[in-house]
């Protein structure tokens, strides 16, 4: 009985000890948690998407992959959404977050970066044997407070241009492949709208149709904007070989422009294009004319065949104010003209970003200056452009009776990020206005010339 007693005497005080022990360590994990600064996220973010212009037959690409940054650069966060009913929403710690959209990105044509290695400048490269979709990117910044709820918009911009339709009438019939070939291309673009890469092409072949004569491809095709001096290629091949015809673009192949492009073959003189960019509801409107010829050089169908000399900027073409001359030869030049007439009082509500969009485009094509056409906006660099060359604008249509340019008035031009903005007149650098229907719209063009000797 002695050794019984003893025993649980034994096993009671042990059991006190391990209790003692337990509670110890249980306290000090305790205390070590205390020590760390844990992060409890407080905020909510809820983010909208909408496409800039925004209008009947725009849509926003699916899927929008959202990635959120931290000041550091970090990805805090990162989702993917799938449809429109799909709600966006993320809990994050307060401060300041850099939000970033990568639209149309079907998983299946890209390599994707992931939560843990992305970045700003990730790129996203094409799978093998795949090809570009609607590319859209977006990007806005937001502050967080401790329990707020915060509603963020991303603004779409879409990053491809449409090569729509290709059709080459006229070919000989033993003529066995045509293709038009664009290059150089960017190569890749970047999670923050930029691109990388200046080393892309792309070779569209088409196919002879049932007259026997025309070569064509209605095969809608996403294509990167075109890097610093890109070509269109016209390759003919039949049993003697391959013969190309090559046009240099400038800068007109464009993010957000369908690229419609026709032309005729002519034995003696090569081939003939004609070809039309138009810019989608919220871009504009551009029309670029361009021919191809034996040796690759270039004819402007613009140019009137009297004109003997190269104007210079300062100076009237067609009644046109020329602002600045370019890539000037002895026979051809590239003109940036201001057109001669202006108009105001568009019809739009205000508050409805597409409708201006829409009733801007709409007027830029009743404008035709002596078959001048390629008419658009400013952007803001070229609106700065013609702030500073204000009086001597004025100066020069008082003498000729073009219109001049308001004393006091609000011009639209096109800023960096898509939207249609307004300039103060009167002013030698760019001054942001409030835009109302009663701001005018004065377009400029760029003219490819060449002259006749």
């Amino acid at each position: 009985m002695t050794n019984i007693s003893t025993l649980l005497a034994t096993f009671k005080v042990s059991h006190f000890f391990l209790l003692v022990i337990a509670l110890v360590t249980f306290t000090s994990c305790i205390s070590d948690k205390e020590e760390i600064n844990i992060n409890i996220s407080n905020s909510t973010l809820n983010i909208h998407t909408r496409s800039v212009g925004n209008t009947t037959g725009e849509k926003i690409s699916y899927p929008i992959y959202i990635y959120v940054f931290d000041n550091a650069g970090h990805c805090v966060e990162q989702t993917v959404v799938t449809s429109e009913a799909q709600p966006i929403s993320f809990l994050l710690q307060e401060g300041t977050f850099n939000v970033y959209a990568l639209a149309g990105a079907e998983g299946e044509n890209y390599e994707l970066p992931a939560k843990e290695s992305v970045s700003l400048k990730s790129t996203i490269p094409l799978k093998i044997g795949m090809h570009h979709t609607d590319l859209m990117t977006a990007n806005n910044v937001v502050t967080l407070k401790q329990d707020e709820t915060n509603a963020l918009t991303l603004s779409l911009t879409r990053r491809v241009m449409m090569l729509k339709e290709v059709n080459i009438q006229n070919i000989p019939n033993d003529v066995k492949t045509v293709a038009l070939t664009i290059a150089p291309l960017h190569e890749f673009l970047c999670l923050d709208g930029t691109y990388n890469g200046t080393n892309g092409s792309h070779t569209m072949n088409l196919a002879k149709q049932s007259d026997g004569k025309s070569w064509k491809s209605s095969n809608a095709e996403y294509l990167l904007s075109a890097a610093d001096g890109s070509t269109l290629t016209v390759s003919i091949t039949n049993s003697t070989g391959t013969k190309s015809y090559s046009f240099s673009c400038d800068d007109q192949l464009q993010a957000n422009y369908q690229l419609n492009i026709c032309g005729t073959y002519s034995a003696k003189s090569g081939i003939t294009l004609t070809g039309s960019i138009t810019g989608a509801l919220w871009a504009g409107e551009r029309n670029i004319n361009f021919s191809f010829d034996e040796n690759g050089s270039s004819k402007d169908p613009d140019s009137n065949p009297n004109d003997n000399t190269i104007p210079d900027a300062g100076s009237l073409y067609h009644g046109c104010y020329v602002l600045s001359v370019t890539n000037k030869t002895a026979t051809t030049a590239t003109l940036f003209l201001l057109s001669p007439h202006e108009t105001a009082g568009l019809s739009y509500d205000i508050n409805v970003d597409s409708e201006l969009d829409a009733a801007v485009s709409n007027t830029l094509t009743t404008f035709n200056v002596d078959g001048i056409s390629g008419w658009r906006l400013p952007d803001e660099e070229e609106a700065q452009s013609i702030c500073a060359t204000y009086e001597a604008i004025n100066n020069k249509f008082i003498t000729t009776g073009g219109f001049s340019l308001a004393t006091s008035g609000n011009y639209y031009y096109r800023k960096t990020n898509g939207a249609i903005g307004a300039f103060k007149s009167g002013y030698t650098s760019l001054i942001n206005a409030f835009v109302s229907q009663s701001s005018i719209l004065r377009p400029v063009t760029t003219l490819k010339l060449q002259i006749n000797n």
